[in-house]
């Protein structure tokens, strides 16, 4: 959940998986390219039902400023749920700082 000032987002992600990647620029012409077609995935119900007692739970303790039962919270990092084996991991995540402009020289 991202909802105020420096809540880490999908951009911060990206630019952290860039900055890993040794492929950045084949993975940046992924993103920017066009995804493969197909059928959209199915979930299972117990999939479905555990990515949405997930989200309630992130949404419900977001809006109340309820503690949250993980050791990060939940603007501070990135939930991995594999739909096979319905096992959640939990990944921290943290914000990308703005990139300083480089000084003006004297020409």
């Amino acid at each position: 959940v991202a909802a105020a000032a420096g809540d880490v987002t999908s951009a911060h992600l990206r630019a952290r998986r860039l900055a890993a990647t040794p492929a950045h620029r084949e993975l940046a012409a992924y993103w920017n390219g066009p995804r493969t077609g197909g059928a959209p995935v199915r979930l299972t119900a117990p999939a479905a039902a555990l990515l949405a007692a997930l989200l309630a739970d992130d949404l419900a303790r977001w809006a109340t400023d309820a503690p949250g039962t993980g050791a990060l919270p939940a603007r501070r990092r990135l939930r991995r749920v594999d739909l096979r084996t319905l096992t959640v991991t939990e990944h921290p995540v943290l914000p990308v700082p703005d990139v300083a402009r480089l000084p003006v020289t004297a020409r």
